[in-house]
């Protein structure tokens, strides 16, 4: 019981360091929230997602769609948007 309470007081230990750091670096500057409704926030984010799912990974639209992006759009609000449609990028000339 000793050894297990002395790991879980390094773990809040290196918390507080960590956040103590991050509070020393922290700039002052007031917060402001993104401009836009919550919806357009939540498609943008997944149509970020789903590009660079698609195009940069090389995932199938339909398994990306699927798999990623719950962190951006969770399943309620990209069911407002309907199924994304991704265009083949444009080839350079």
């Amino acid at each position: 019981m000793a050894l297990m309470t002395g790991s879980v007081w390094g773990q809040t230990s290196q918390v507080q360091a960590t956040v103590a750091r991050a509070k020393a670096l922290e700039l002052d500057t007031p917060y402001v929230p993104p401009s836009g409704e919550t919806i357009e926030q939540y498609a943008s984010g997944f149509a970020k997602i789903m590009c660079s799912a698609v195009f940069v990974t090389g995932l199938d639209s339909a398994f990306a769609a699927e798999s990623v992006g719950y962190f951006t759009a969770p399943y309620a609000e990209r069911a407002k948007r309907g199924v994304p449609k991704l265009h083949p990028a444009v080839p350079s000339a």
